[in-house]
């Protein structure tokens, strides 16, 4: 089969491209290469900045502020610049005073030192004659109403030579005071006066209204300052210090 020969544009002759008779049946593959060109890329629309933050919700405050700047700038006023803040110091706190009694004082410690010596001289006096003479004790007790006046002789005894020397070294003062009058008050009330008190022009149970009036004020005042009681109150104060 003979092909005709192609004419160029220029008129010479082309020689013909030998073909094959398999590949002639088939179609020519043709490949579409992509033309280079501008790139088409997405562009999205820029949102506003003041578009965006009125979508937020803004603080009252902040808002308020931002309102209060642009009337300023509006208006060309100047607002005054914040005063400094100046930080206060703490208040500061006294030292905490040493209080002194006045029985610790010097005068008040030297009366009721030597107002517990004469009271231990007295109530131990009278413990030591009970002790030596027990059976008469025995009998002004039976004849008052005090129940037991065997046992309660004895107890008396004891408890006054207790209270001299408590006094005496300033133990338990207090206590010992109450113990004092107690004795006192209970000897006026069912011994000396059953009846009536004056004898003639006299008053009976002086030294006993005496010691119960002494009882009672080391019952509300204590030992004073030259005492063992105020030696431990002393101590616990430093302590807790």
């Amino acid at each position: 089969m003979s092909v005709p020969e192609a004419r160029t544009e220029s008129g010479a002759h082309k020689a013909p491209r030998a073909t094959d008779p398999e590949t002639e049946l088939l179609p020519e593959r043709t490949t579409v290469e992509p033309q280079a060109g501008p790139q088409e890329t997405a562009v999205l629309p820029a949102v506003d900045a003041d578009a965006r933050s009125a979508e937020e919700p803004e603080d009252p405050a902040v808002a308020r502020e931002r309102r209060r700047a642009e009337r300023d700038r509006a208006l060309g006023t100047r607002r005054p610049a914040p005063a400094p803040v100046v930080e206060e110091e703490p208040a500061r706190t006294p030292p905490d005073r040493v209080i002194v009694r006045n029985t610790d004082r010097f005068l008040g410690s030297l009366g009721l030192f030597l107002l517990r010596l004469v009271t231990a001289g007295i109530i131990g006096l009278h413990g030591f004659a009970k002790a030596l003479d027990i059976g008469s004790v025995q009998a002004m007790l039976a004849d008052t109403i005090i129940p037991e006046p065997v046992i309660m002789s004895y107890v008396l005894t004891g408890v006054e030579v207790a209270i001299a020397l408590a006094l005496l070294f300033g133990v338990l003062t207090r206590v010992a005071g109450f113990g004092l009058a107690v004795i006192g008050i209970a000897s006026l009330v069912f011994v000396h006066w059953t009846t009536n008190p004056f004898v003639g022009n006299v008053l009976t149970g002086e030294l006993e209204l005496l010691l119960s009036a002494v009882g009672l004020t080391f019952l509300f005042v204590g030992a004073g300052g030259w005492s063992v009681d105020a030696a431990f109150r002393r101590r616990r104060a430093a302590e807790s210090a």
